[in-house]
């Protein structure tokens, strides 16, 4: 033992036991190695979280620019909004409809881009929007037409918060509408002033526009046409037979003039009409169906079958005249030669070179009083001449 050092005592003159004991920078350590532990595993977490959010950025980021490349791809501007305005979102095309780019209109009011009375009525309007709800707008801007349609983004609490705008340049459609409708109108006044009507067809054949009918003495009203073929119509009112030429040109493409169709009213009377038509086609040249006219032709039909029926007459009378030995000639109302018989026209009266139409009457007697003085006329010729040249009435005896 060494000098100094005193030895423990015990109880009973025994040794005191030796006991191992933690010292404090043994403590210490522990504690450290504790707090590092867990930092370590706080710091492993934290770097987990990084990653997941990193790779969350990276799918945001990757969405986002798929999202924007879709939006890239519609030829109509596409807007997301927020309730107050806010853009959140825009293609390039909505970009351009402003003169803004796709980064200067983000977080842009969309009201702010709008004439002052215009984003007073659409913020009104979107105001009153409900989840259910969307709506078509109108604008013109810069003598360009935009049509828009607006529908809500509801939640899972039903609550609208956002919207999606789409917004079409409608400009060429708007001016083919109006200048489709000024064109009806000047149909419309045309077929209206006329006494003819308008039809067309379609390729199968089928009406697709007449315009006025009843005007004209057909009973059924315009509606009453439309859908309907031509076939049916001839069916029910009209001689299939006489409309042969018509189904003939309608299968070659070929135009028609003045076909004239004898019509079977309710009432059970004749009408006839007539009609004139041509094919027409797109501008690839598919056959679209048939346009034309039509009139009631009635009263010029029947005028022309009594002119035919008193001609008729007529050519009897004038064979039944011609027959007769006695000499027969008739005057017009201008005394002018119509017809001489055959009796008149025998050469030993000789007057065959002299009788021709539009002769009067009168150079007719002269000639026969030059050429051959009948006995009650000698000595007296121009009273003879006189009686027998009376116009309207017979001269006095």
């Amino acid at each position: 033992m060494d000098k100094g050092l005193e030895p423990l005592k015990g109880t009973a003159d025994r040794p005191i036991e030796r006991r191992p004991t933690v010292s404090h920078s043994q403590q210490t350590f522990d504690d450290l190695q504790t707090s590092l532990s867990d930092a370590t595993e706080a710091l492993f977490q934290a770097k987990e979280q990084l990653k997941f959010e990193t790779d969350a950025r990276k799918r945001a980021e990757t969405a986002l620019r798929a999202s924007r490349d879709q939006l890239a791809a519609f030829q109509d501007g596409i807007f997301l909004l927020e309730r107050d305005g806010t853009i959140l979102e825009v293609n390039q095309i909505g970009a351009e409809r402003f003169d803004m780019s796709v980064d200067e209109m983000l977080g842009c009011s969309i009201f702010d881009l709008m004439p002052p009375e215009l984003a007073q009525s659409r913020r009104a309007s979107l105001a009153q929007i409900d989840a259910g709800g969307t709506f078509e707008l109108l604008d013109q801007r810069d003598g360009r037409w935009f049509e828009s349609l607006v529908s809500p983004v509801s939640f899972a609490d039903g609550k609208v918060d956002r919207f999606v705008v789409i917004s079409s340049d409608v400009t060429d459609r708007k001016l083919e509408t109006e200048a489709r409708k000024k064109s009806e109108k000047r149909f419309r006044d045309f077929a209206e002033s006329t006494s003819d009507w308008i039809w067309e067809t379609d390729a199968d054949n089928r009406y697709t526009l007449l315009s006025s009918p009843s005007q004209t003495g057909v009973e059924m009203p315009e509606q009453w046409y439309l859908g309907k073929s031509v076939s049916e119509i001839v069916d029910e009112f009209y001689e299939r037979a006489e409309w042969q030429p018509y189904f003939e040109d309608f299968e070659a493409r070929r135009s028609f003039r003045d076909l004239v169709l004898r019509r079977t009213g309710e009432d059970g009377g004749t009408q006839w009409i007539k009609t004139s038509g041509r094919p027409y086609f797109d501008a690839d040249g598919n056959f679209q169906g048939f346009r034309g006219t039509a009139c009631d032709f009635t009263e010029h039909k029947l005028a022309e079958d009594a002119l035919r029926h008193r001609e008729e007459l007529q050519r009897r009378l004038m064979t039944a005249i011609d027959g007769v030995g006695e000499l027969i000639s008739i005057y017009d109302s201008d005394d002018k030669l119509v017809f001489a018989n055959q009796a008149l026209r025998d050469p030993k009266n000789g007057l065959a070179d002299i009788l021709y139409p539009g002769i009067t009457f009168k150079e007719l007697i002269d000639v026969l009083v030059k050429n051959n003085t009948p006995l009650d006329a000698v000595g007296r010729e121009e009273d003879w001449l006189k009686e027998r040249t009376w116009k309207g009435n017979p001269p006095e005896n």
